[in-house]
This record gives C-alpha cells, structure tokens and sequence, in this order.
C-alpha cells in the first residue's frame, strides 16, 4: 500500500478536522528537525509509520 494512497476508514485520525491533522503534521515535521542524529531519525519514523 503506498503511504499517500487515500483510503476510506473510520478511525479516530480520519474523524479529525484536516486543521487538527495539518496541525499534527507540523508538530511532527518541526519534531524530526530537532532529532540531531539520522539514526534516531529513522527510529521515529518507523514507529510513526507503524501506527
């Protein structure tokens, strides 16, 4: 499945205004910024991307 493939569920994320999912967004792009080594990077994105 590609990661920006639209899909039609019912979760709590998908119920979100797109406001608050932009909003989330952000926060994660500012976070991954922060994170000073690549490895530790890669950490966080697989987890994000796991759930």
């Amino acid at each position: 499945m590609p990661v920006l493939e639209f899909s039609k569920d019912k979760t709590p994320f998908h119920a979100l205004s797109p406001a608050v999912k932009f909003g989330w967004g952000a926060l994660i792009m500012v976070w991954l910024f922060m994170i000073p080594t690549p490895l530790q990077m890669l950490l966080f994105g697989m987890v994000i991307y796991a759930h």
